[in-house]
């Protein structure tokens, strides 16, 4: 049969844990000639002490779970199917099998490397984007200034 476990239960048990753990600074405060009221006083400090400890410990760990996976999750999902049609409209649809494979080599690397090695990575890709950006610029540099004269020619309020 199952028992259920409450959470207040479950901090009970990892406080008592630690006291154990405790249990030699504990049992060396009671032999320095503490009274019984003192030394019910320093297990009470020290039960308080780790109950808050252990409850921020927690907390981190549950806030990290609860917020990270899913943003996490969120921009490989959304990554990978920009990559994915960006390609497909490039290449045609030949390419997905190439960009499925290449996905998984990134994020193995990812996974394994230090965040300083991928926010660089990040970083050094980011700044490659500009390439095909000037390129496009440099073909449609003729297009742009006949679609800002004819703008202009309607609009003559805004000189």
């Amino acid at each position: 049969m199952v028992k259920n476990i409450y959470f207040g239960d479950f901090l009970l048990q990892i406080v008592l844990i630690l006291i154990r753990l405790n249990r030699d600074r504990l049992i060396s405060k009671w032999q320095s000639g503490l009274n019984l009221v003192a030394y019910c006083k320093v297990i009470k400090k020290e039960v308080e002490e780790r109950t808050v400890e252990t409850i921020v410990k927690i907390n981190e760990v549950v806030n990290g779970i609860v917020w990270g996976v899913p943003i996490m999750l969120s921009c490989l999902v959304s990554y990978y199917t920009y990559a994915e049609r960006a390609g497909e409209y490039i290449f045609g649809k030949k390419v997905k099998p190439v960009i499925k494979i290449f996905w998984v080599i990134v994020i193995l690397i990812g996974s394994q490397s230090t965040l300083g090695f991928a926010w660089d990575l990040a970083d050094t890709f980011n700044g490659l984007m500009i390439i095909p950006n000037l390129i496009g610029i440099i073909f449609l540099s003729n297009e742009a200034v006949k679609m800002k004269n004819d703008f202009f020619k309607k609009n003559v309020t805004f000189r």
